[in-house]
């Protein structure tokens, strides 16, 4: 299971603790379909890599104060003040469908997921809602263009997975030891990802943005 990387995983934690939102975690799945007999000497799998990102939903839970006291206590401090958050919970699905009965022709489906998402803004905050809501906005894209560049390296990788001889261990069926072997390679591919992530999320606080930020806040910057 992956998580929002830091500081927005604090701040998930902390709204979660504080007011029990309704926010729930990808755990990694695998699924086999047509659990068949295996006659078959060779198996041949296709591979098909999706990135579904979901517009972030937009709630005003939280009061300045109560914004402020989260960010006081979190590890890393942003460019300007706590006017909201944007939180996007990551993880990935692998689905296996069977061709034929016997397993020898498998359909590989990798799904890489941010859902559930979240962007808060202060209830009560001196600032334009919709200039606070598009800065935010921003980061969710930079989780985007994140997310379209790893289902691109994972295509890559999965074309190039070496699958001879799955049926080694004959306690499991097919679709079982395709699921486990590409399960194996996504997971070596997105060891980098939670670094990579904090550095794409902060990205959005560029100088234009945060002007734009400041037009519509104040004081914000």
């Amino acid at each position: 299971m992956f998580v929002p990387a830091e500081p927005y995983a604090w701040f998930l934690r902390q709204a979660v603790a504080s007011r029990a939102l309704p926010v729930a975690c990808l755990i990694i799945a695998g699924t086999a379909q047509a659990r068949a007999e295996t006659s078959c000497s060779d198996v041949k799998t296709s591979f098909a890599v999706m990135a579904e990102h979901y517009q972030p939903v937009i709630k005003s839970s939280f009061t300045s104060e109560e914004l402020r006291i989260l960010a006081s206590k979190a590890p890393r401090k942003r460019p300007h003040q706590p006017l909201g958050f944007y939180v996007g919970t990551f993880g990935y699905k692998v689905e296996i469908v069977a061709q034929d009965a016997q397993q020898c022709a498998l359909a590989v489906t990798v799904r890489l997921l941010l859902t559930p998402r979240l962007i808060e803004i202060a209830s009560d905050g001196p600032c334009r809602p919709d200039i606070v809501a598009e800065h935010y906005l921003l980061h969710a894209r930079q989780d985007d263009l994140l997310l379209n560049s790893y289902a691109e390296q994972a295509r890559g990788v999965l074309d190039h997975l070496q699958l001879a001889n799955p049926l080694r261990d004959q306690d499991v069926t097919a679709g079982d030891a395709v699921v486990r072997l590409v399960k194996a390679a996504l997971d070596r591919l997105l060891q980098p990802y939670d670094e990579e992530r904090q550095h794409a999320l902060a990205a959005a606080d560029t100088t234009e943005a945060l002007t734009r930020l400041n037009q519509g806040c104040g004081r914000a910057t």
